[in-house]
């Protein structure tokens, strides 16, 4: 279970996030993180981490933990970046696992996968 912050719950992957994010705003980015959008009228979904420049439209998602990364992982995260029109990059930590058939598909939507 995630540890308590002042009565919420810390998300496990928010350490990662941060770094992440910090590294886009480095490199001249207008960073969101944990952005709320609305896939259809009934259901919301939450990006990680927005990236802006420009033109340029960058949706992460950040894994971390014991965790296998599936296809339907991968689909969730194609919807997210197509919703916003922004391109899709999923970061792994060095404990996170993808399947094959999630590699491919996320190779075949145009999805970079980067470690780290």
């Amino acid at each position: 279970m995630p540890k308590k912050n002042n009565g919420r719950k810390k998300r496990k992957g928010s350490k990662k996030e941060k770094i992440i994010a910090n590294r886009y705003k480095k490199a001249g980015y207008r960073v969101e993180t944990n952005k709320i959008i609305k896939l259809n009228q009934y259901k919301r979904g939450e990006i990680d981490i927005l990236a802006t420049k420009k033109d340029k439209k960058i949706v992460i998602e950040s894994k971390t933990g014991s965790q296998t990364i599936t296809s339907s992982d991968i689909i969730k995260l194609s919807k997210k970046s197509n919703k916003v029109r922004a391109k899709p990059v999923l970061y792994l930590g060095p404990k996170t696992k993808i399947t094959n058939k999630a590699k491919a598909l996320a190779r075949e939507l145009g999805i970079t996968i980067k470690r780290g």
